[in-house]
């Protein structure tokens, strides 16, 4: 056999017999549940995390148009709906 073969079966034969590193137990992460009660999925397509704000004028007249909400005609929320 060459020394190129010899010496990869010397390093494959070596690192199987090394000692392996003993697991230790943590107490407090023993303690920790497997899955988090109560369990809840998020779905982040429904999950919005973006805001716009819009400034509009103090004496501006409000006016709705099907679920529009509309400031002096210009809309400024979608599916509003009316609370007065």
């Amino acid at each position: 056999m060459n020394f190129f073969l010899k010496f990869t079966i010397l390093i494959v034969l070596n690192l199987n017999l090394t000692a392996q590193v003993k697991q230790q137990n943590i107490l407090r992460v023993d303690q920790m549940p497997n899955l988090p009660k109560p369990l809840s999925i998020i779905d982040y397509n429904k999950l919005s995390h973006s805001a716009v704000i819009v400034i509009v004028p103090a004496n501006g007249k409000i006016t709705y148009s099907g679920n529009k909400m509309l400031v002096n005609g210009i809309v400024v929320d979608y599916m509003k709906i009316k609370t007065q």
